[in-house]
């Protein structure tokens, strides 16, 4: 089983919280592909020591060349590496790959099921996001189309070889000047509606556990989306967890997560690192001040009108 990510120095600690839940939870010979900015020594050797069983193999690959015009509205630079397949991999055999954020914890077996998962021809799978109707045209996309989070994908390379879609993708940094969503936007453009999608426990987002169905449809309003009933199952039985931000609760790594898989995440990296772990200060942004100070139903409808409609208004005026 192939296995890629890729990361900056930032998230180095959470690159060996994923790969050690990975090969704790899978039996399976695995190619751990990693694509970064410069992994310092202190983590290379940590990743020596938990890949010493010979089914495993950890691979350090070189960063393609990111044109200078992907400046990120979110993130680093390196969040465009994951773009550019069919370099990352120009002369390595590889058939299918499964991307994995740094931010991932697996949790149980059923990964292995995304080796052979029929794509139905389709060269990428991936899980809805929850975004509302207004979200579409500045992300290029038309109206109703579904967009997927790129935090977790499967992707057959050999079809992404075969049909150039490295050239797709830089035919669409040619033809835009801003980028909405970094990698994803890209992502949601070149295989618009024509990606396969994959359950939500395979990429259960921060999102699922903080929020009821019903307080997440008022919230981000989403068209294209996932039924209650896959949802639910995304939260009581993930397979893979992605901690993405979130204004509600913090991450593993910060005080005060209330994620239900933070202590999971936290006795994973005090095992492998053999130290516990400092956690950083939380941050008070303005929405998590509006969550905070204002009663639960105010500050949701608040919220909400700022997520659903001011947001992508402002998307849309910046991206002309």
């Amino acid at each position: 089983m192939d296995i890629l990510y890729s990361l900056d120095k930032g998230f180095c600690k959470q690159l060996i919280v994923s790969v050690y839940s990975v090969i704790k939870n899978t039996k399976k010979s695995l190619r751990i592909f990693i694509v970064s900015d410069g992994l310092p020594m202190k983590y290379k050797k940590v990743l020596k020591k938990i890949s010493s069983d010979k089914r495993i193999n950890i691979i350090y690959l070189d960063a393609p060349i990111v044109p200078a015009k992907l400046i990120p509205d979110r993130g680093e630079i390196s969040q465009y590496y994951r773009v550019f397949i069919g370099e990352i991999f120009n002369d390595i055999n590889i058939k299918r790959v499964i991307y994995l954020d740094a931010d991932t914890l697996i949790v149980n077996d059923k990964i292995e099921l995304l080796e052979d998962i029929d794509l139905k021809g389709k060269i990428l799978g991936g899980c809805l996001d929850p975004w509302g109707r207004l979200y579409r045209k500045p992300l290029g996309l038309r109206k109703g189309a579904k967009i997927f989070n790129s935090g977790v994908l499967v992707i057959d390379v050999l079809k992404w070889k075969l049909n150039h879609i490295d050239c797709y993708i830089s035919q669409d940094i040619e033809k835009h000047k801003k980028f909405r969503q970094g990698d994803q936007g890209i992502l949601n453009r070149v295989f618009e509606n024509n990606f396969f999608v994959l359950q939500p426990n395979f990429n259960s987002i921060d999102i699922y556990f903080s929020m009821s169905y019903e307080e997440l449809l008022l919230y981000r309003k989403p068209i294209s989306f996932y039924k209650e009933k896959e949802v639910e199952k995304a939260r009581r039985n993930p397979v893979i967890v992605h901690f993405t931000s979130s204004y509600i609760q913090n991450r593993p790594w910060v005080k005060g997560s209330k994620n239900p898989f933070s202590k999971q995440w936290i006795s994973c990296y005090d095992s492998v690192m053999g130290e516990k772990i400092v956690l950083s200060p939380p941050k008070k942004v303005f929405l998590t001040m509006i969550n905070d100070f204002l009663p639960p139903k105010i500050s949701r409808k608040i919220l909400s009108f700022l997520q659903s409609v001011v947001r992508p208004i402002i998307w849309r005026h910046n991206t002309k």
